[in-house]
């Protein structure tokens, strides 16, 4: 049986974020905003570039964040906006492919 909490509306929950417009990382604990005067919705507990990627990748903890996946959000941080895109938090070999190889 689970807590109560963990069934909650609105709970954060990890998520992978995609930075839109730099190919440098968000940066860590930025908020993800939105409404009015930016609530904080979540916010970003890891990022990085990846090699292996050729991009930036980051995780964070988002509201309701399983079901928002392919959303465009806005991360806030110092006076700064940054566009980023909700996505899963597996970036390389979502499918697995590779650990069957």
């Amino acid at each position: 049986m689970l807590h109560p909490s963990a069934t909650k509306a609105g709970r954060r929950q990890l998520v992978g974020l995609e930075p839109l417009e730099r190919q440098e990382p968000l940066p860590v604990g930025a908020h993800v905003v939105g409404g009015s005067p930016h609530p904080s919705q979540g916010f970003v507990t890891s990022s990085c570039f990846s090699p292996t990627l050729d991009r930036a990748i980051a995780l964070g903890l988002l509201a309701d964040g399983r079901q928002r996946h392919g959303e465009t959000v806005t991360v806030w941080s110092e006076g700064r906006a940054f566009p980023a895109r909700v996505v899963a938090p597996r970036f390389l070999d979502p499918e697995g492919a590779r650990l069957h190889v």
